[in-house]
């Protein structure tokens, strides 16, 4: 008679899984984000030759102030940056550069953005958004751009 040995005992203890703290979840998130960042930031500025001037709002601030230093962005012709409100109150004439604006898509953004287009102070305007404008808000900024400074949307 053959011997049989008792069946094989499974250990049905749950292992333990390794807990991720809230902190290495956000290095993971900034490690994800951070180069989609320089990479839509970096497209923005190559296809615009010359000289630049890059605006900002504080959110798009801190975005850009992640991913790049003052020299990178000098490499990348950009000679200038103000945020959006500080370029609401000058009036001085930039004909020579070319504004690239990044900025969330609010309406706080938008109305500034459309007082900056009806009196232009930039040859040129292209337009970058984090997020999606809803069709009211291009059609504002399409209705306020009489000058056709406005090169692109994204």
């Amino acid at each position: 008679s053959a011997e049989t040995s008792p069946p094989a005992t499974r250990d049905l203890t749950p292992t333990p899984t390794p807990q991720r703290t809230e902190e290495q979840g956000a290095v993971t998130a900034e490690m994800v984000l951070i180069p989609l960042i320089r990479d839509y930031i970096d497209r923005m500025l190559q296809d615009i030759s010359g000289m630049k001037v890059l605006i900002l709002d504080p959110q798009t601030v801190g975005m850009v102030s992640v991913v790049y230093s003052q020299s990178d962005l000098l490499r990348k012709e950009v000679f200038l940056v103000e945020t959006v409100d500080d370029a609401s109150s000058s009036r001085a004439s930039m004909a020579h550069l070319k504004a690239v604006y990044f900025l969330r898509p609010s309406s706080d953004n938008v109305q500034k953005l459309r007082r900056h287009l009806s009196a232009p102070r930039f040859a040129e305007c292209h337009l970058f958004f984090s997020n999606i404008l809803k069709i009211p808000q291009i059609q504002v900024l399409a209705d306020s751009d009489e000058q056709e400074v406005v090169q692109q949307i994204q």
